[in-house]
């Protein structure tokens, strides 16, 4: 199995809070995936639209593995909370 890391660093900021499961601990910033869904970002908001908006935004910082192609490791879903009103 390849382990990827995922740097949360850049990510963390006020109004937003940043969950792990899956993961080995590596410092405050980094993480081992050891595969699934590991990481839950939870933007806080006025309304469900600003929070998906906080949260998205958290979600453009992080930074990780890169596989042989050149793009990261991970992925992300962007539907959630889509049409949060």
């Amino acid at each position: 199995m390849v382990r990827s890391f995922i740097f949360v660093g850049d990510a963390k900021k006020s109004g937003v809070s940043i969950y792990h499961a899956g993961t080995t601990y590596l410092d405050e910033d980094m993480f081992w995936m050891d595969g699934g869904r590991v990481l839950t970002i939870v933007g806080e908001g006025a309304t469900a639209k600003d929070a998906r908006v906080h949260a998205y935004e958290a979600v453009a910082h992080l930074s990780g593995t890169l596989n042989m192609a050149g793009v990261p490791a991970w992925r992300c879903r962007i539907d959630i909370a889509l049409y949060a009103r």
